[in-house]
């Protein structure tokens, strides 16, 4: 990682924030003074602004083209013109903690999804939409199956007084249409989910065993990947795929179930059992709390791997499929662990030779054979979803010391590629520091700078 020394970090500080850094990379803990911490904030929400207003700039110069009533929306990063539904979800994450003057469009952006939800006849939401309001994927592919974390955006507004009941009341019905087109497509016989690389927004993560061939993967009975998955507004993808030689990525996918799917599933049932509570809606309430019990003993019961002390994919034999991935922050984010099974798994998260590194939390632990943070895109680099997803986790069974420590050294490793490039990139190498993939990815990338400090209360906390 690039060193940061007094001269040129102080030069940096006055040009970027009109303050000073400290000397050495090593005494460099931005997330302890107060004062830097508001500015790195306001840095994003300028970021987060400047994306924002050029997605409103091509809504208003389309709206002839558009879905009718299409609102704005938060950027999920890049220049995309369209809706990705699960970077929408953790956008809405971070501008839940952002006040209604700096006017981010934050149930807007939710609003979208029922709006595009309307064009599915069993209420099934695509992971992704063109800017038409197409969808990309058909529904009958686990390609299009997003983790479904929409009600954990909606409660967590809720939870923080940001809505109220009666928008609990109108997203309700959207939301268990949605799970429960889910279930009838994607729920195993045993109870667990399967997904697909690209459907679960881990892109090239690997889920096979490792040493598995690219044949072995495709002839091994999944759903196959063809030009008819393809959405309307996404014709030519197969050929591309099957060009560049990633199309049995999109073949291996009810082989197993999947760890992080089967865990998206039981939080959606916790956070709809949460709202029919609100609702008055008791019946419904504990229909979804039996769900949630069902998901979390079939979790337990299948993918707990002792030897490795972490949850795992699981073959259709029933044997665990020996890898560690970030996947597996969601049992506990979802509180399927039990209180032994979490200590393990949060031994391994912050273990320096799997996945506490010098950018915590890699999607693949620096032991796995394919972890290749310097050209792998989820092959090991660290994310800001996964990365808050973990510190979740941690928090959900009191491992408080643990999730503070490893939001404060992402947050730094995010400060200094801010104090080098003034922006905030996609993913982070977590050997090196170095920004990774693309510019100004505000985005999911505001996690960091603005979600963890007022989550943990650095804003509050006096310089040391």
């Amino acid at each position: 990682m690039k060193k940061l020394v007094s001269v040129c970090a102080a030069a940096v500080w006055l040009q970027v924030i009109a303050g000073a850094v400290p000397a050495a990379e090593s005494e460099c803990d931005f997330s302890r003074d107060a004062q830097f911490v508001q500015r790195y904030r306001e840095a994003a929400v300028a970021i987060a602004k400047k994306k924002m207003a050029q997605c409103e700039a091509y809504r208003t110069s389309h709206l002839d083209a558009l879905p009718k009533g299409i609102k704005p929306r938060l950027a999920t990063g890049g220049n995309f013109s369209g809706y990705f539904l699960w970077d929408s979800a953790f956008c809405v994450l971070w501008a839940r903690h952002t006040s209604k003057e700096e006017g981010f469009p934050v149930e807007e952006t939710l609003d979208n999804f029922y709006i595009l939800q309307k064009k599915s006849p069993d209420g099934f939401i695509c992971r992704e939409y063109s800017a038409k309001g197409n969808p990309f994927w058909s529904p009958d592919h686990p390609i299009s199956f997003a983790p479904p974390i929409l009600s954990w955006a909606e409660i967590e507004l809720f939870r923080a007084g940001r809505t109220d009941k009666s928008r609990i009341e109108r997203v309700y019905p959207c939301l268990v249409r949605h799970h429960a087109a889910c279930r009838k497509r994607f729920r195993r016989a045993d109870g667990l989910y399967f997904g697909d690389a690209l459907g679960s927004g881990m892109d090239d993560l690997p889920r096979w065993p490792h040493g598995m061939t690219n044949d072995e993967r495709i002839n091994s009975g999944g759903i196959p990947f063809t030009r008819e998955v393809q959405g309307i507004d996404n014709k030519g993808y197969y050929a591309r795929t099957v060009k560049s030689g990633r199309v049995s990525f999109y073949c291996w996918n009810r082989q197993a179930g999947w760890i992080d799917m089967t865990s998206q599933m039981a939080l959606d049932a916790k956070c709809l059992a949460e709202m029919a509570g609100a609702l008055g809606k008791d019946d419904e309430a504990a229909a979804w709390r039996n769900e949630y019990t069902e998901i979390k003993d079939a979790v337990n019961r299948l993918c707990w791997d002792d030897e490795l002390g972490f949850y795992c994919d699981v073959l259709n034999d029933g044997t665990t499929i020996k890898r560690r991935h970030a996947g597996a922050f969601w049992a506990m984010l979802a509180g399927l662990a039990t209180p032994e099974r979490a200590t393990r798994m949060r031994d391994a998260m912050m273990d320096e030779k799997l996945f506490f590194r010098a950018v915590p939390f890699p999607a693949l632990p620096f032991s796995d054979p394919d972890y290749r943070p310097a050209k792998g895109y989820w092959c090991g680099r660290t994310w800001p979803p996964t990365n808050y997803v973990a510190i979740r986790a941690l928090l959900a069974y009191g491992f408080k010391d643990d999730a503070e420590k490893a939001a404060r050294r992402w947050y730094n490793a995010c400060v200094r590629i801010w104090l080098d490039e003034g922006t905030c990139r996609e993913n982070i190498n977590p050997e090196t520091g170095a920004g990774c993939s693309g510019r100004d990815f505000c985005g999911w990338s505001a996690l960091a700078p603005i979600a963890i400090p007022a989550e943990f209360g650095w804003l509050q906390e006096a310089a040391e």
